[in-house]
């Protein structure tokens, strides 16, 4: 007796991901991770008085670095 399987309708159409598709996603994380950490440092190596000029409190550094704008808990300026 032979045994077949064929592909049900949720599966139907779908191509598994390219080989290295997964690596340019980890390799896409990693450097946005490293920007973002680069610039967090950056930021917090500034004056309060620098940090002022452009509308940033130090204990929002974090939040603007990894949300920008779209933060609801920073307060309008």
């Amino acid at each position: 007796m032979e045994h077949t399987t064929t592909l049900t309708e949720p599966f139907a159409g779908q191509h598994p991901a390219a080989p290295g598709s997964t690596l340019v996603a980890i390799w896409t994380t990693v450097v946005r991770w490293r920007r973002k950490t680069r610039a967090m440092a950056q930021l917090h190596a500034l004056s309060d008085r620098s940090l002022a000029d452009i509308g940033i409190d130090r204990s929002e550094i974090e939040s603007v670095v990894w949300l920008g704008k779209a933060d609801p808990t920073r307060r309008p300026r």
